[in-house]
């Protein structure tokens, strides 16, 4: 089985404000709104149905808010196993999709240790061929509650998060990291690096302990070291208006698992999965469907 762990996922709550955009001390009325599941581990999840492999989303929700994320969830043919919390709301988060994107995002539950320990328990009675994705940015009181998901699993770890909270996970030896650029270069003080630099930083993360190392680099397409030391470059032939950026990555990440568990030894089929289910998220105004994903194959070249 799969897991992806997000640990402070929402309800999205788009609202489109048309062509008037926002107008600030007025009352502003939608055309439209939608509400989607939100948070890294839950666009992974999703892109891994659409893909055709299960998995099961756990972390924390809470309150009423909570079980409609749970139920939007169930709706995208998700399994879900979320620690209910028994206090605080699970956050909503409302987009306002105008000419200029207007967001507020809610700042979520604080999360006990015992739905922590609840959490952790889940992780021990993991097997080895599972894979635990770690994903996104955890609230501030469990910052370290990926090294510590690590430290007690038996099945592989993927980790797809930023900063020191990246960094503690190398020494646990996690399976796979998939870092954008801006986040490779964080960990290493870089600015501006050329594929040479950025190939030395993944080197650097593997010395660190990290297996595999997936970068996504936008509209430059991704890069792969993975542990035999082999070096794979994905980009795009021909290139679209991106419509939005957000859930690219996490449709790569999701792009790539897919692709290895297909065949674990086609590195480059994997790579060419991952890029195309992430440009064809850019492509959308949500998560993309396999049909998109499908088409894209056809727009990435692996070498």
């Amino acid at each position: 089985m799969i897991y992806t762990v997000t640990c402070n996922p929402s309800v999205d709550y788009h609202m489109d404000l048309g062509k008037n955009g926002l107008l600030v001390g007025e009352i502003n009325r939608a055309e439209g709104e939608r509400a989607y599941p939100g948070g890294k581990g839950l666009n992974v999840s999703i892109i891994l149905s659409r893909l055709g492999i299960e998995s099961k989303a756990t972390g924390f929700v809470a309150g009423r808010a909570g079980e409609y994320l749970c139920g939007l969830i169930r709706d995208m043919d998700c399994q879900e196993d979320f620690i209910r919390m028994s206090e605080g709301e699970t956050r909503i988060n409302v987009k306002l999709d105008c000419e200029t994107e207007t967001a507020v995002n809610g700042c979520g539950p604080r999360v006990d240790r015992t739905s922590v320990n609840m959490l952790l328990d889940m992780i021990r009675q993991t097997a080895p061929e599972d894979m635990i994705i770690l994903c996104g940015r955890a609230q501030e009181e469990i910052k370290d509650i990926y090294a510590g998901i690590c430290g007690i699993t038996p099945g592989r770890v993927i980790v797809d998060t930023s900063g020191q909270a990246l960094r503690d996970t190398f020494g646990f030896h996690p399976w796979l990291i998939k870092p954008n650029l801006d986040e490779l270069c964080e960990l290493f003080g870089q600015t501006d690096p050329s594929e040479a630099e950025v190939l030395q930083m993944m080197k650097k993360c593997q010395d660190e302990g990290v297996r595999n190392v997936l970068v996504s680099m936008g509209g430059d397409g991704a890069l792969l070291l993975n542990d035999k030391n082999m070096v794979y470059r994905a980009c795009l032939q021909n290139k679209r208006p991106v419509r939005s950026t957000v859930g690219a990555g996490d449709s790569m990440l999701a792009g790539f698992i897919a692709g290895m568990l297909n065949d674990p030894d086609d590195c480059a089929s994997a790579l060419r999965l991952a890029c195309a289910a992430g440009t064809a998220t850019a492509y959308t105004t949500w998560l993309s469907e396999r049909e998109e994903i499908e088409e894209q194959k056809k727009n990435v070249r692996v070498s």
